[in-house]
């Protein structure tokens, strides 16, 4: 998959988030080291490390490509984690992925919708 693809596949995940990055900003952050670069054949899994008063906390940002590369994405991104003393990963996605996740250890948090108002 070329870098544009990715770039547009991002852009869109990256606009449904609300527009708090573009694509840019990410890599960006992954060159300083703010985010993490999670990448598989046609895939990329990017992630961000945050320390909040009582955990350090994984949040998964975006992912695009094909779910045939999710194990081995999953496989990176959690060694990672497991390494660098993450105690609890966030991810947000469609209801799509439940089935995948749910396979691998995850659990639903809620069934709320999220909302976002723009000023």
């Amino acid at each position: 998959m070329s870098d544009a693809v990715y770039h547009r596949k991002l852009a869109r995940v990256l606009d449904r988030m609300g527009g708090v990055y573009l694509p840019q900003d990410i890599l960006a952050r992954i060159a300083d080291g703010r985010m993490q670069s999670f990448a598989h054949r046609n895939s990329w899994l990017i992630t961000e490390v945050n320390q909040f008063p009582r955990a350090l906390a994984m949040d998964w940002i975006a992912a695009v490509g094909d779910l045939d590369d999710w194990r081995i994405l999953h496989h990176d991104a959690i060694r990672f984690a497991d390494r660098n003393n993450v105690s609890l990963i966030r991810a947000y996605g469609r209801r799509g992925w439940f089935p995948l996740i749910r396979d691998h250890g995850w659990r639903r948090l809620t069934v709320n919708q999220v909302y976002l108002r723009e000023l």
